[in-house]
């Protein structure tokens, strides 16, 4: 059971938590000088000094991958004068597995907006207000987002007094 109020109010949650947050954490006291080691100073230079190594080597990398592009181009010709055959451009957009997963992706989303309809039809069905009614009646009723203009809250009124009939429709039927 929580303390009995002091004065007009009771003790909020918040302070309750602070009370026993410093009963279990006592605040450390300050250093007598007022001034930290160097450690800070120390550490921005480590860090300073981190951030050019890897700047040196992103560097790096980008040269041996353009070095590897260049010799993956120099065998692909060696291989094509050796066979004589037509050299073919390494390209990642006629790849089987590029090809193959931007299909299913497209499936995907085929699905996921089939799936979305269903369920949009299956809530109206059961007498819910339809998705885009809801939105524009929450464009037009909220008043932290932004001021509503006139051509919003008709329409989302307009759609409200549209699914009230046919939902009263329904139910006289």
């Amino acid at each position: 059971m929580g303390r009995h109020p002091i004065g007009d109010t009771a003790m909020t949650s918040a302070e309750r938590m602070r009370r026993m947050r410093l009963r279990r954490d006592p605040p450390k006291p300050l250093r007598a000088d007022g001034m930290d080691d160097g450690r800070a100073e120390a550490l921005t230079a480590r860090v300073a000094e981190l951030e050019a190594a890897l700047r040196s080597r992103d560097a790096r990398v980008e040269g041996l991958t353009a070095d590897v592009r260049s010799r993956d181009a120099e065998i692909a010709k060696l291989r094509a004068t050796v066979t004589g055959e037509q050299p073919q451009a390494l390209d990642w957009k006629d790849d089987k597995r590029t090809r193959a997963l931007r299909t299913e992706i497209k499936n995907l989303k085929a699905k996921v907006v089939h799936v979305t309809e269903r369920e949009e039809r299956d809530w109206v069905k059961a007498g819910g207000i339809p998705r885009k009614t809801f939105t524009s009646l929450v464009k037009c009723t909220h008043p932290d987002k932004y001021p509503p203009s006139l051509e919003d809250c008709v329409e989302g009124y307009r759609g409200l007094t549209e699914w009230n009939q046919a939902k009263r429709f329904r139910a006289d039927a």
